[in-house]
C-alpha cells in the first residue's frame, strides 16, 4: 500500500530544500516549489558535469557528455539539414541513449520533437511522418527496417538519421 499525495508532499517539504510558496503563473495564483529551477533546461544545466546521466548496458554517459551531444546534434540539424524553428523532427526508436540526445538536440535546433511510437508498424510510422510533415527523422535500425519501403511516400522528409552505427545503402532507401 502506498502513501497518499499529502503524505508524500509532507515528506518532500520537510527539508529546507523544497519550500512551497505562492506565485502568479499566467495570471493564476499557484502553489510552487520556491527554490526549484524555472525550467527543465536550468535543472539540467545545474547537474554536475561528471555525474552519470545515462547508464545503458556497459555504457555510461555523463551530463557533460550528453550536453555536448545535444549541442552537436542541434548544430548538425540546423547547419547540415536545414532545420528551422517549427520544423518537425520525428524520433522513432527504442529506449537508447540516443533518444534524449535526439529529443534535446531537436529542441536546441528550434525543431518540434515529433515522437513516434517505436512499436508502430511500417505503415503506421509512414502515417506519423506524413501527417506531421517531419523534415528529418531520427530512428534506430529496427525502425529504419520497418520504414524503408515507405520512405518514398513521405514527401516532406528530407533526411533520416540512424542511431547505432552506419547503415549501408541508406541513400537507396531515400531515393
Amino acid at each position: 500500500m502506498g502513501i497518499s499525495y499529502e503524505e508524500a508532499l509532507a515528506q518532500v517539504v520537510a527539508t529546507d530544500q523544497f519550500v512551497i510558496g505562492d506565485a502568479v503563473i499566467n495570471g493564476a495564483q499557484r502553489r510552487v516549489f520556491v527554490n526549484a529551477p524555472p525550467n527543465l533546461g536550468a535543472l539540467f544545466q545545474a547537474a554536475p558535469g561528471d555525474a552519470p546521466f545515462i547508464v545503458y548496458e556497459g555504457e555510461t554517459y555523463t551530463f557533460d557528455d550528453v550536453r555536448a551531444s545535444f549541442a552537436a546534434l542541434g548544430a548538425v540539424l540546423v547547419h547540415s539539414y536545414g532545420v528551422r524553428k517549427g520544423d518537425r523532427v520525428a524520433i522513432a526508436m527504442r529506449n537508447l541513449p540516443e533518444w534524449p540526445v535526439a529529443f534535446f538536440g531537436c529542441l536546441l535546433a528550434g525543431g518540434v520533437a515529433t515522437l513516434l511510437n517505436a512499436w508502430w508498424t511500417g505503415p503506421e510510422l509512414e502515417y506519423g511522418l506524413v501527417d506531421s510533415g517531419a523534415k528529418v527523422a531520427i530512428v534506430d535500425r529496427e525502425r529504419l527496417g520497418r520504414l524503408a519501403e515507405h520512405l518514398h511516400n513521405c514527401p516532406e522528409l528530407k533526411r533520416v538519421l540512424v542511431t547505432r552505427g552506419a547503415v549501408k545503402h541508406l541513400e537507396e532507401a531515400l531515393a
